[in-house]
């Protein structure tokens, strides 16, 4: 077989067509190339974790001898026992042209450690675990401390254990997310994870730490760091912000996304340069726990159905309410046009007035008059489609 024809090596777990003398026949194949390596099942995970266990042993017993040639390693949809066993081939190899590594499970059967201690991985600029083997990996691996100095993305994925295995702890996946910051810039995506309910408002990273996460924005790692949070719900948001906030630089982006804001009970308040993304928030509730806890000047609306006339007449009655807001970016919201006048007019009326007002698509169009009216109350609008549609009706905007 031709090696240029094998970059890419997939391995179906629940194949019965997949057997050790394949996967030893297209590793190979591929001798000769860099190899991105795709671990999954075909469809629906339904094994039992002992079996699924002995197969994933099976092929990384063959992937093993191979992972220093590997720039990309993904394995799936598994049971959390399953990724925690293939950690520990990692053990020991220096792959300097792995530029990826996704090992993320649907199940959380085990609360077992991961077992990556020694994976030289300087080009690294990936990194997709469960969160209880991100904290492990970024804590122990000391392959870590040699990462460079170009932005790394982290993801956290699922980690919601059955009653019998205990939550992580949010103390130490923050601690962990304050140490990869220490060594570069580190983007960080967190979803669908629980945390535990200990109160880690009283926990503090150490003054050197903090210093160092907050130092190292500087600009020749080019724009600010930022967070994501989606499908998680607002206690576990909260327990991890008060633990990181006081090591985190100000200028942080915070993206939340989907999230069950039923509460948010953070007790360190999100600063005044941090600027906040809020995406689908669906209840009126939700959306002022966040806002009410939040002392930034940028604000992004997407797809929030709380967003609407009745929430921006709360805005226009109360300035305490994102009282330092100078830019706002709405789209796919029901907010209506009139709605924006009263808004801009009472911060406009209070000094408050908005440097700059961006509206996407998916926002009930204005008329000319009303288009004037939110144009003269604010220093920069944009709404592209409002100018095209009225261009495109004859008025003269």
């Amino acid at each position: 077989m031709d090696a240029r024809f094998w970059p890419w090596i997939i391995i179906h777990i629940d194949a019965p067509y997949v057997s050790r003398r394949v996967v030893q026949t297209f590793l190979a194949a591929s001798r000769k190339n860099t190899i991105a390596i795709h671990m999954c099942y075909r469809g629906a995970p339904l094994m039992d974790p002992n079996f699924e266990n002995r197969r994933v042993l099976e092929a990384m017993e063959c992937i093993g001898p191979h992972l220093s040639r590997c720039s990309q390693f993904t394995l799936r949809g598994l049971y959390r026992s399953s990724t925690v066993l293939a950690s520990r081939f990692f053990n020991g190899v220096s792959a300097s042209q792995m530029i990826s590594l996704d090992l993320t499970s649907a199940i959380t059967d085990s609360d077992r450690p991961f077992c990556v201690t020694s994976f030289y991985c300087a080009q690294l600029s990936h990194v997709e675990l469960d969160a209880r083997s991100l904290a492990d990996f970024v804590l122990v691996n000391d392959g870590c401390k040699h990462w460079r100095t170009h932005p790394l993305s982290l993801t956290a994925t699922r980690y919601r254990p059955s009653p019998v295995i205990l939550p992580l702890s949010s103390r130490i996946f923050g601690y962990a997310l304050l140490v990869a910051q220490d060594r570069t810039k580190t983007n960080l995506c967190v979803d669908d994870v629980e945390f535990d309910d200990t109160d880690s408002s009283s926990a503090r990273a150490s003054h050197t730490m903090s210093q160092a996460f907050m130092n190292n924005g500087s600009d020749e790692l080019g724009d600010e760091p930022w967070i994501w949070f989606s499908h998680m719900e607002g206690p576990s948001i909260s327990r991890l912000l008060d633990y990181a906030i006081p090591g985190l630089r100000s200028n942080i982006l915070l993206y939340m996304n989907n999230n069950d804001f039923g509460s948010f009970p953070v007790r360190r308040r999100l600063g005044s340069s941090c600027r906040l993304l809020l995406r689908n928030i669906g209840d009126h509730t939700g959306l002022s726990a966040v806002l009410s806890k939040w002392d930034g000047s940028y604000l992004s609306i997407d797809g929030c159905a709380a967003f609407d006339d009745t929430f921006l007449g709360l805005l226009t009655q109360n300035m305490d309410l994102c009282a330092n807001l100078t830019e706002v970016t709405i789209g796919d919201c029901p907010c209506t046009p009139r709605a924006l006048i009263k808004f801009c007019n009472a911060r406009k009326r209070s000094g408050r007035q908005l440097d700059s007002l961006d509206i996407l698509d998916g926002v009930v169009l204005p008329s000319q008059a009303e288009f004037n009216a939110i144009e003269r109350r604010v220093d920069i609008l944009r709404w592209f489609e409002a100018e095209g549609a009225l261009q495109g009706s004859g008025a003269d905007i």
